[in-house]
């Protein structure tokens, strides 16, 4: 049973702006990062409003929220042709336009949809500061740094488009990560490596790339379902393809510790000593809430670290 915000009553209330409208928390220097994280949101239609009305109501109850990390498929069918496409508001700055996601940035990369019309429009919306000026993707693929700690970064998220030449991608995440040693990291792309679902499923010669990295998390779309996988000597890997298109079917593993076909949108809680991971589905019980420990992780690998709450 699909979740909706009731027809007979405006989605969002004056009310509940003048309470609730605010600029996100500074993502740069704080101790502890919130985020939202969700892809193949781009379609335009009830899907992705119904998960919008879902993102806004969990941002409002939760004020710590930092930003969203769109994953890919920003528009469908075939992206956007230019800065002035009528997509942008419709998909965009209309779609999340609520008293609080209104108020914070979206870190944006590119899916399969996105490259069938001009990717560099999306580059120039951003770099113009165009609509909102929430549109953030600083180049095609990029390393972005969240909070700190002490002298360390708290999060350092890797980028990547793997329908490009990877070469330079890969040196870009093995630079990063040499740099200086960040308390978490974590990859993202459009694409899956490890997945669950009844059309994709894993990416074989990309697991095996992934695994090598030594990165904590794996985040993509791609799959139009909610998921969290833990295999043992690799990252966590979080599909939340599940943003505004009609979801794919779940198959079962024991290496699935969430598997949901069902719209939502996942969000991440990250500071010196944990991670939670919480998904929202917009069917009724399709929560979902997990927990890893740093000091775990100290002593054997992530996936054997995750517990749920």
């Amino acid at each position: 049973m699909i979740r909706r915000p009731p027809r007979s009553t405006p989605l969002y209330s004056s009310a509940a702006s003048d309470v609730y409208k605010r600029q996100a928390p500074d993502y740069v220097d704080a101790e502890r990062i919130v985020f939202f994280a969700l892809g193949d949101q781009g379609s335009g239609r009830y899907r992705q409003h119904g998960v919008s009305w879902l993102m806004e109501r969990e941002c409002q109850s939760d004020s710590a929220v930092n930003f969203s990390l769109l994953l890919g498929d920003n528009f469908y069918p075939e992206g956007v042709n230019s800065v002035d496409d009528p997509l942008w508001q419709k998909y965009f700055e209309s779609a999340y336009d609520g008293p609080c996601l209104s108020g914070m940035p979206f870190f944006a990369m590119f899916g399969n949809h996105d490259h069938m019309g001009n990717i560099d429009a999306q580059l120039a919306y951003a770099r113009q500061q165009r609509g909102s000026g929430r549109w953030q993707m600083p180049d095609k693929f990029y390393t972005q740094d969240f909070g700190r700690v002490g002298e360390r970064t708290l999060l350092r998220l890797f980028v990547i488009d793997t329908l490009l030449p990877m070469p330079a991608q890969l040196q870009m995440i093995k630079d990063g990560l040499a740099k200086d040693e960040a308390v978490w990291t974590a990859l993202a792309s459009h694409h899956t490596a490890r997945s669950f679902d009844e059309v994709y499923g894993d990416n074989p010669a990309w697991i095996d790339e992934v695994r090598s990295l030594g990165i904590d998390l794996y985040l993509s779309g791609h799959a139009h379902n909610l998921q969290l996988i833990a295999k043992a000597e690799e990252p966590l890997y979080i599909v939340s393809g599940a943003g505004g298109k009609r979801p794919y079917g779940v198959t079962q593993s024991d290496e699935l510790l969430f598997g949901r076909a069902s719209l939502g949108f996942v969000k991440l809680s990250l500071d010196a000593e944990s991670l939670a991971i919480e998904f929202s589905a917009l069917d009724l019980g399709g929560r979902g809430s997990f927990r890893v420990s740093r000091d775990c992780m100290e002593k054997t690998s992530i996936a054997s670290c995750v517990e749920s709450h």
